[in-house]
């Protein structure tokens, strides 16, 4: 799904300070980033692996507390 951009807004956009141009949704307040798809494209693997990284972070500490318990499992079991 595309959205079309109004008279005004496409003005706005030529007029635009910034870069890339920021769009906020007045009902939520969110923010976001207007970039051509072009662009996009060329940076979507980096996002897709940026999540990927971001994955194995968010299971690190799970991965932290496994490996410890089998640390503390093998001293144990060295120690009897």
């Amino acid at each position: 799904m595309s959205i079309e951009l109004t008279p005004h807004q496409q003005q706005a956009l030529e007029e635009r300070q910034e870069f890339p141009p920021l769009v906020v949704n007045p009902r939520t307040k969110e923010t976001f980033v207007l970039i051509h798809a072009e662009m996009y494209e060329r940076v979507r693997s980096l996002l897709e692996e940026e999540d990927e990284i971001a994955s194995v972070r968010e299971t690190y500490p799970l991965v932290g507390r496994v490996l410890d318990a089998d640390q503390e499992e093998r001293s144990s079991q060295e120690g009897a």
